[in-house]
């Protein structure tokens, strides 16, 4: 091991070769060679270690592309260095070949960590994993099932009005099949179709004990909708998805096509810690923006640009455009056109994504709407992240017929407990106000906090306080206390 380490230090510049004398002197080796390689500081050295090796490996593989002499002898020292063997192994160029393409709710950045279950937005949950199933599969085994199911029970107080108890439930079935192959060139994808079936019930606001009708309801997994179930009881199975996806691979960019029956909040206006009614906050303020109006289920398609840059601080920047319409029965006539852009960044190792969206359209028969959006999610320690939304719109009859709501904001924070086997518990608490487009209304104000106790990989129990004041707008019986658990199981 001395000969070898000799040996490599000779590599080096004096100024370097002198700092390497210790452990903690290699710590500070592997801190600096990872910022020049875009390598997560959050991860364990272990995992740093890991990703630097497979980063030097794919830029020595690719054409064009060099890497300095001294880098590739410092790889070697802190890989000798941690495990003591007498020769280690540089990482070698390995021949590009055609690999299928996994989709992912957003390019990770380099530095990014695994992305884990709980992190899945409420537009990905379901079809990441149906992919990862199919993936490990042969190729004979054409579609497979996966799904979840989410149930609880809640007590709301409500002035002057009887007390609200309620159990809600909602259960998810999924198909994820293969639709055509990749080629062989690796440019094209393999094509997947995914079909949801939801059934759905409980209350979701005050309403059954003469409450106000919130703004934004407290139990959201009881009240997404589609535009093929309106007017069917809840109860009842219903589609909730079934779209088409194809994938694109433009060297190291890549597109992604949906086309079928989506819910454009799936994929714009998401957030990292703040997007899924499952797993994350239960009410809908914070699933997506009160002021955004474009949560359901309806005909349409998205198109989503991936594109990675090379900067420090900028690891990627995401282009997203999509249509639904806003009335089935006057589909030609009912547009709705979402765009943004997200940048997703790095700052000392710390991942973060930013979006800016504008949304347009007109629902047949009642008026034209149009609106913008504001979202931020970024980790400021190993453990902790914060996040941010703002979104507006006109207060036309056409808005006002998809939500009551103008303007919104909110923001809160996720802390993070990581226990054995890599099941990752959280608790979060997060504020939100929305202000009406009828001005006579007061605003609503929404606190919540939970807890969530990942038991297993697939089962969780969540804990939930809600504080909502104005409800509806409302200066009487606005007030309300929601008290629940959540218990969340995986298929």
């Amino acid at each position: 091991m001395s000969t070898l380490r000799t040996f490599l230090l000779a590599l080096l510049p004096a100024g370097v070769c002198a700092q390497t004398t210790s452990d903690a002197a290699l710590t500070t080796l592997l801190d600096e060679i990872g910022k020049r390689y875009q390598v997560a500081q959050e991860a364990t050295p272990q995992e740093r270690l890991d990703e630097l090796a497979r980063r030097i490996g794919e830029k020595m593989s690719t054409a064009g592309a060099g890497v300095e002499a001294k880098d590739i002898a410092v790889l070697a020292l802190l890989l000798a260095s941690r495990t003591g063997a007498a020769t280690p192994s540089p990482p070698r160029p390995v021949p590009a070949q055609p690999q299928p393409v996994t989709p992912t709710a957003a390019p990770p950045p380099p530095s990014s960590p695994t992305v884990q279950s709980s992190d899945l937005s409420k537009g990905l949950e379901g079809f990441l994993q149906g992919i990862e199933r199919l993936q490990d599969l042969p190729a004979s085994q054409r579609f497979v099932f996966t799904g979840d199911i989410s149930s609880g029970l809640q007590a709301a107080t409500v002035s002057s009005a009887p007390d609200l108890t309620s159990m809600f439930g909602r259960a998810r079935v999924n198909v994820v099949a293969r639709a055509t192959p990749a080629s062989p060139n690796g440019v094209l994808g393999s094509g997947y179709f995914f079909l949801q079936l939801q059934a759905a019930g409980g209350p979701a606001t005050s309403e059954p004990v003469g409450g106000p009708r919130s703004f934004s309801a407290f139990n959201d997994v009881a009240t997404r909708s589609s535009r093929f179930n309106e007017g069917l009881s809840r109860g009842n199975i219903y589609l909730g998805k079934a779209y088409f996806q194809q994938e694109l691979q433009l060297g190291e960019n890549r597109a992604i096509g949906r086309v079928g029956v989506i819910d454009l909040a799936d994929f714009f206006d998401t957030n990292l810690f703040a997007n899924n009614e499952s797993r994350q906050f239960l009410n809908s303020a914070f699933v997506n923006s009160p002021g955004y109006k474009t949560g359901f289920s309806a005909p349409g398609f998205m198109g989503e640009y991936y594109r990675k840059t090379d900067r420090d601080w900028l690891t990627g920047v995401v282009l997203r455009a999509g249509y639904a319409v806003s009335r089935t029965d006057r589909a030609f006539t009912s547009p709705i056109w979402n765009t943004e852009i997200e940048a997703n960044t790095l700052y000392r190792g710390l991942r973060g994504n930013w979006r800016a969206g504008f949304t347009t359209g007109h629902v047949a028969g009642v008026g034209g709407l149009h609106g913008y959006h504001l979202s931020g999610d970024h980790w400021i320690s190993q453990r902790v992240g914060v996040f941010g939304r703002y979104a507006f719109s006109n207060a036309g009859a056409g808005s006002l017929s998809l939500s009551p709501v103008r303007q919104s904001y909110g923001g809160g924070v996720q802390w993070r407990f990581v226990r054995q086997n890599d099941r990752t518990s959280a608790y979060a608490i997060a504020f939100s106000q929305a202000f009406p487009i009828d001005r006579t209304l007061s605003s609503e104000r929404v606190f919540e906090t939970y807890y969530r106790w990942q038991v297993t990989r697939n089962f969780s129990l969540s804990p939930d306080l809600q504080f909502i004041l104005g409800s509806g707008g409302r200066t009487q019986k606005g007030t309300q206390l929601v008290l629940g658990v959540r218990m969340f199981f995986g298929l």
